[in-house]
């Protein structure tokens, strides 16, 4: 974790380390125990939750005197995360395909994917089916058996990357402004409770 803006700030810290590892490394966990809640606190104005999957995603590690790093940011179940902070590309490491939905498939009013409508439910129920249809242009994918009056609908490719666009979440933002914000009250708490023992 780096902490920018407060030289002098800053400089006392590197001294303090010096004199107490365990003040500096209390402080530290507490700063990424802050970004963790305020990072917490604000995902829903980034993103649309309708799960709190990605704010239980949400992790710190303590620092410890012979590891003065407190690390924070997202468990690797959510390693989407970074993607949909910075854009990118998010390429299958399991040798699966990634199920991208398409327009065609149903959405909540939020917009959002209900569990009934992903791809391993949808495969449980009749006339869904994955793969690649008889016809020209037919992509490999999950789609939705067709009838005489209504076509096949295809609601998801398969694909071995996908693409994602950056939806600014702000972490690294709200990372360095707490961590800023909040590094003096942390450090002065962890000396003044070194010094009433």
């Amino acid at each position: 974790m780096s902490i920018q803006g407060d030289e002098e700030l800053i400089i006392k810290l590197r001294e303090l380390e010096l004199k107490s590892p365990s003040v500096v490394a209390k402080t530290l966990t507490g700063l990424a125990y802050d970004i963790r809640a305020e990072t917490q606190r604000r995902l829903p104005t980034w993103v649309n939750l309708k799960r709190q999957f990605l704010a239980n995603a949400v992790v710190y590690e303590a620092a410890n005197e012979n590891d003065l790093t407190a690390r924070v940011g997202f468990d690797k179940r959510a390693n989407f995360a970074k993607l949909l902070e910075e854009g990118g590309t998010r390429r299958s490491l399991s040798g699966k395909s990634i199920a991208v939905p398409t327009a065609d498939l149903r959405r909540n009013s939020a917009g959002g994917i209900t569990a009934g409508n992903r791809p391993a439910a949808l495969l449980q129920k009749k006339g869904y089916f994955a793969g690649k249809p008889e016809g020209n242009n037919r992509l490999v994918g999950l789609w939705k058996a067709g009838t005489k009056r209504i076509p096949l609908a295809l609601l998801y490719v398969f694909k071995r990357e996908t693409t994602y666009k950056k939806q600014y979440l702000h972490f690294y933002e709200t990372a360095q402004q707490v961590a800023s914000q909040n590094v003096e009250s942390r450090m002065q708490k962890e000396i003044t409770r070194l010094h009433s023992k």
